[in-house]
């Protein structure tokens, strides 16, 4: 059987990611607001701090239950080519790094298979984080509610008029620092789990379907690397929403550390641990189904 072409990877990523987005992004939402800045009283000088409850009461209370769903179309706008075009540069870092790796080592290309899937999954995640970082920004300022604005266009210009072209790359270096070593790490431990839940199903004899193996890879994979890199979210989403008073990784974690202790830089860890691998084990799925039906497509054409 041929390989699927890059067309192909870049329509089964975008598809996955039409999917993941549309069900998750009211946890995408949720994750925003609890990641703010904690709103401190002018009187007594106490941190406001809202639960996941609090939070969900909040939005519903003021924009009802769609509200939830508030950022859905930059997400859409986000995740939809960037992750098509996220698992076209994986294949094509994989085919590299397949390539190159045995030759600097001298190593076999088996042996080097998770040093492979590690490198190709952080190359292909910081590039194209770096390509999508300006939608990021914009979703990222649409979904909180210290930027009250009604439209994309809206957030464009504003941003634009504030801070610039740069503006719209606000916070690239700590989205580097949590993408490339969350997809480094979640790429080789997906493979790993899944390699590992076959061998089980082999040996047992069971007959577990292939897409339920790559959902539960996808969700090990995903709270693993989730929780890894989850402080490098939290300064990314406060240096894009606030970029006056967090202005580099350094000096936003010194500034979290100081006013909201350790606890600060795990801000809506319990959103991201239910959304991340949710999404990744709906992203994987898809992705994976997809390219297996244009696979048995191509095969009876063929035929």
């Amino acid at each position: 059987m041929s390989k699927p072409s890059s067309t192909v990877h870049l329509a089964a990523g975008a598809t996955s990611g039409l999917f993941s987005c549309v069900l998750l992004q009211p946890l995408d939402l949720l994750k925003t607001r609890m990641q703010q800045q904690q709103k401190i009283s002018r009187t007594s000088g106490t941190v406001h701090s809202s639960s996941l409850f609090g939070t969900v009461k909040q939005i519903i209370l003021k924009d009802g239950p769609t509200g939830l769903w508030r950022g859905t179309v930059p997400t859409i706008f986000r995740n939809v080519p960037g992750n098509g075009l996220y698992f076209m540069m994986l294949s094509h870092w994989r085919e590299f790094y397949n390539k190159a790796l045995p030759k600097l080592t001298g190593n076999s290309e088996g042996s080097l298979k998770s040093t492979v899937n590690l490198l190709s999954g952080a190359s292909a995640r910081a590039l194209t984080g770096f390509i999508a970082m300006p939608i990021t920004l914009i979703k990222v300022r649409y979904e909180s509610d210290i930027y009250q604005y009604k439209s994309i266009r809206e957030a464009i210009v504003s941003t634009n008029k504030t801070h610039g072209f740069r503006g719209f790359f606000a916070g690239y270096g700590a989205t580097a620092m949590r993408d490339a070593p969350l997809a480094g790490i979640y790429v080789a431990s997906y493979e790993q789990f899944k390699s590992s839940l076959i061998a089980l199903n082999s040996k047992n004899r069971t007959e577990i379907p292939i897409q339920l193996i790559n959902g539960v890879a996808g969700i090990l994979a995903g709270v693993t690397a989730t929780a890894i890199t989850h402080p490098f979210d939290v300064l990314k989403t406060r240096m894009q929403l606030q970029p006056s008073e967090y202005s580099n990784s350094f000096q936003a974690s010194i500034k979290i550390l100081r006013e909201e202790r350790f606890s600060g830089l795990f801000k809506g860890l319990l959103v991201r641990l239910m959304r991340k691998p949710l999404g990744s084990a709906i992203t994987w799925v898809v992705y994976e189904e997809f390219l297996r039906l244009t696979a048995l497509t191509n095969s009876h054409i063929t035929h």
